[in-house]
């Protein structure tokens, strides 16, 4: 009984083996990526491995977050899985003059990165009290992201929370009913971002993070069907190298060889229409009268 308790005991200790997970899948041509992190794995007992996503990449990937990939030095694809983080990042908006007419004030927010999808927008106003109309807008103008009210009761300090359920938001206008009361001031504004990691099973080595591509497909790992073995595995946090420009992206030279095919056609139609143009004026020429 005492072998049973101890080799239970030493199973349940041992790490989770993601062996089969621990191969590349198929290449593919990175130039197709604007933006891209560098990433150097070290060797872990497991291979699993949780990157955390940062504003600056929600700002370029598409809202399904289906153009972000990583590879190798061979530029063969590792699989990922998605893990929603429990917290949002924190991320503070330029403020621009507001502007008062009409019983309403409307004040510009600037994010540095986006767009990115908001949990909500953490608003901190210098009065004690308030009870307001509001209107928030995509832009200047654009889509209405949420209205109701905003209030501050008596002895709060906090910031009036709005919720935004995952919007995707770079500049937007908040717009507030006065009345006939002084406008308020807004003294700072913080949107919650929804964040994001992923989790993968890499060797040890140096691999590249790409974002930024919206003609990618949906990636279609068998990993995914392992998923729940993944997120329930302990994964060791990997910090990739600053976000940078994909030196292999070149938008106008990826453009040529997409057509590539097409140009030379068109190319080669027009050699043999100019040759042929010679062909006719020469044989018009030499059957024409000779002059006296």
């Amino acid at each position: 009984m005492k072998l049973l308790v101890l080799l239970m005991a030493t199973a349940l200790a041992a790490p989770a083996d993601f062996s089969f997970a621990l191969r590349p899948g198929a290449a593919l041509e990175p130039d197709a990526w604007s933006h891209q992190h560098e990433l150097v794995v070290p060797s872990t007992s497991s291979g699993l491995y949780r990157l955390a996503i940062s504003a600056e990449d929600a700002g370029l990937l598409r809202a399904d977050r289906g153009d972000l990939r990583i590879v190798d030095s061979k530029d063969r694809q590792w699989a990922w899985v998605a893990e929603a983080e429990p917290r949002p990042r924190a991320l503070e908006a330029t403020l621009l003059e507001p502007e008062t007419e009409d019983g309403e004030t409307t004040w510009r927010l600037e994010l540095p990165v986006g767009p990115v999808p908001l949990a909500s927008l953490d608003l901190d106003f210098d009065q004690p009290f308030f009870d307001r109309s509001y209107e928030l807008l995509g832009g200047a103008d654009g889509p209405s992201l949420a209205r109701g009210r905003l209030a501050r009761r008596e002895r709060q300090t906090e910031a009036v929370s709005v919720e935004l359920g995952g919007a995707r938001v770079q500049q937007a206008s908040l717009v507030v009913h006065d009345g006939d009361d002084a406008p308020l001031v807004l003294q700072r504004a913080v949107a919650q971002v929804q964040s994001w990691a992923v989790l993968s099973v890499l060797k040890p080595g140096r691999y590249r993070i790409l974002v930024g591509n919206p003609e990618a497909e949906q990636p279609e790992y068998e990993l995914a069907r392992a998923g729940s073995q993944l997120l329930g595995g302990e994964a060791t946090p990997l910090t990739p190298k600053p976000l940078i420009a994909n030196p292999q992206h070149d938008p106008q030279l990826r453009a040529v060889k997409q057509r590539g095919p097409t140009v030379l056609l068109w190319a080669l139609l027009g050699i043999i229409g100019a040759g042929l143009a010679v062909v006719t004026l020469r044989a018009s020429g030499a059957s024409g009268e000779p002059e006296p």
